[in-house]
């Protein structure tokens, strides 16, 4: 027995110094978002950081055709809820190639500006209806940031006050609606895609051109509440609003939004209105504003 450890012991160290037992080089691991950096430097994108007291927010941005002639337009886009996070990358994924291409093949003068919620908050409250889609007295700290990112974007780049424009897919599509109900005297148009907003707002946004978009198989975000959004615009008196129901179409509605070139073309045909840029948000009491920051502190900010 003894013999026959020893032999064992002596093959086992000709392999170990003959390195036929070596063991191989690690497996290399994948770049961490290899992919979205991949993407980040092909539609030239470039990381940004907002600032305003303790709070921030991470967005990427480019002007695209700035030789064009007359100021440039701006264009929000908010993402999902899957692209949350602080990497500053994830929030390309989606629809953003569509984008930047009907800008970059359309000549179109765009400042295009991609913001990332953290994965702590939300753009805004994702409802399913009833009374939970009231507007809530304070934005999360992410989505209240968005309205001084563009005001300090028109400032420094000279941009057209008059074509700013704003668009984002499910829990960006609520965010669509949570800011332009907050400021609908900033945004020239919005288009909200497979969201959901509060039909109670609709009288501060019938100045406003809107498009909506929502597939009608979505279970996921229902179908529902983006017709109680254009009803309620119609109710009030809209005659900028319009909604496009997208047959057979489940959640993935953006894809179907930011592929269709007449989207586009309405959207960067919008300009601001004297009534819309006069418009005034709903005016919350001190007493629900200050019932809403003691919430806070357990809630998504």
């Amino acid at each position: 027995m003894k013999t026959i450890v020893r032999t064992l012991a002596i093959t086992l160290g000709i392999f170990v110094t003959t390195g036929l037992y070596a063991q191989g080089p690690a497996p290399q691991r994948p770049e961490p978002f290899a992919r979205e950096k991949k993407l980040q430097k092909d539609l030239e994108l470039e990381q940004q950081v907002f600032r305003k007291g303790e709070d921030k927010l991470n967005y990427n941005q480019h002007l695209y055709n700035k030789d064009e002639k007359g100021k440039p337009a701006i264009l929000i886009f908010l993402h999902g809820i899957g692209e949350r996070g602080d990497d500053n990358l994830a929030q390309n994924r989606l629809a953003v190639t569509e984008i930047v291409k009907n800008i970059r093949d359309n000549k179109r003068k765009v400042l295009l500006i991609t913001c990332q919620c953290p994965s702590s908050e939300l753009w805004a409250p994702l409802h399913r209806g009833g009374a939970a889609a009231a507007l809530q007295p304070l934005p999360s700290k992410c989505t209240g940031l968005i309205p001084d990112l563009v005001e300090a974007k028109i400032r420094e780049i000279d941009a057209d006050p008059d074509r700013v424009y704003i668009t984002g897919q499910s829990m960006g599509g609520y965010g669509t609606w949570d800011i332009i109900c907050r400021r609908p005297d900033l945004f020239a148009a919005a288009v909200p895609v497979c969201g959901g907003g509060d039909p109670k707002q609709a009288p501060v946004l019938k100045e406003m051109a809107i498009w909506i978009y929502h597939g009608d198989k979505d279970t996921l975000v229902p179908t529902v509440l983006s017709r109680e959004m254009i009803k309620a615009l119609q109710d009030a008196g809209s005659k900028r609003a319009k909604y496009k129901e997208c047959p057979g179409v489940e959640h993935n509605c953006w894809e179907t939004t930011y592929n269709d070139p007449e989207m586009y073309k309405w959207l960067f045909e919008q300009k601001r209105t004297k009534e819309s840029a006069a418009a005034k948000p709903h005016k919350f009491t001190d007493e629900e504003i200050k019932a809403a920051e003691a919430r806070r502190g357990g809630m998504p900010r």
